[in-house]
């Protein structure tokens, strides 16, 4: 018996094997590294949700569903739409940024986020012209962006 070959299979045989086990380990990794940001999702998207809801019930109190004309802002109506702006903003860089996932907010805020951006158009309209900084609110506008589109490829059905 050869015993060079035998030591050749066993080595290939050998190898084999570990580039299959490191496969199955990143997949596993990766698998675990989804569920985890899901959950991260799911947790940290129901906190700073409570907290935009907060803010989007004082919103709903003074000028119900329709789209807020600016000239019918008081202080604290300002106040309680950059409250919710800057709730919203930390959710929307999490999802920009692959943080959170962008599928679970669509599920979960969805059509929350898309009806108060439709809402405050007005106010992030005019107050973008006031400013000379014109990122602000880009996170918020580019994630009802993203929703937008995602639901028009899904046409609405849920996975």
């Amino acid at each position: 018996m050869n015993y060079n070959a035998l030591t050749f299979y066993l080595g290939c045989i050998s190898a084999f094997v570990i580039i299959i086990q490191l496969y199955l380990v990143y997949k596993t990794y990766k698998a675990d590294h989804e569920r985890r940001m899901k959950q991260a999702t799911i947790e940290s998207g129901s906190q700073i949700g409570e907290l935009a809801q907060l803010y989007s019930k004082k919103i709903y109190e003074k000028f119900g569903n329709r789209v807020i004309n600016v000239a019918d802002l008081d202080d604290d109506s300002y106040k309680y739409i950059r409250k919710f702006l800057s709730h919203i903003e930390i959710l929307s860089v999490g999802v920009n940024t692959g943080v959170y996932d962008l599928n679970i907010v669509n599920r979960m805020f969805g059509t929350y986020l898309l009806a108060m951006k439709k809402r405050i158009e007005p106010y992030m309209a005019e107050y973008l012209k006031n400013k000379q900084s014109k990122t602000v609110f880009s996170e918020y506008l580019y994630l009802c962006d993203k929703i937008k589109e995602l639901r028009e490829k899904k046409q609405g059905v849920c996975p």
